[in-house]
């Protein structure tokens, strides 16, 4: 149960922000002469510094050879929370983690700048969602799909997941 409420919460998280940075963005983004606008490319510029810098940042902050990463306490708590608050902290995780939000700033902005319609911003929106949320929905709907038969391959796949968390 918490599992599906924390897919629903990061689901709701990642579509409400992108919604609202290409809702936000659409009428922002290009110049009179159909070129994306100053701000936007600015904007964009400032997002891949800013991803280096979370990515140096992580780097540095890496465990040395040998030593285990210590897991996020959020992780920790899942098996001991609510399903109203699992879902809650899969807004907060998928809406307010700087790298996530600077990928669906990201992704909005190119979406909105796009040459296409606004049903092919909706389209494209929506795959952006689909593909941002699959690594968090994969593992969700495995389980139901597969029930107990799941429960091998989802410990392997935590297994992985704790050994190699500073790295993903």
């Amino acid at each position: 149960v918490n599992g599906v409420a924390f897919a629903a919460g990061w689901v709701i998280g990642i579509a409400g922000v992108t919604t609202v940075v290409i809702a936000a963005s659409v009428s922002l983004h290009t110049g009179s002469d159909g070129s994306p606008s100053h701000g936007a490319s600015v904007t964009k510029i400032v997002l891949g510094a800013l991803l280096l810098l979370l990515g140096l940042r992580n780097w540095r902050k890496r465990p040395h050879a040998g030593e285990p990463a210590a897991l996020p306490k959020w992780l920790l708590a899942m098996d001991q929370i609510s399903p109203l608050k699992s879902g809650a902290l899969g807004v907060a995780l998928s809406a307010l983690n700087p790298k996530n939000l600077i990928m669906m700033i990201g992704g909005g902005l190119a979406i909105a700048g796009a040459p296409i319609s606004t049903g092919g911003k909706t389209v494209a929106g929506t795959v952006f969602v689909v593909v941002a949320v699959s690594t968090v929905m994969v593992p969700v709907v495995l389980y139901r799909v597969m029930g107990t038969q799941a429960q091998e391959i989802l410990r392997s796949l935590k297994v992985w997941l704790e050994t190699n968390n500073a790295t993903v």
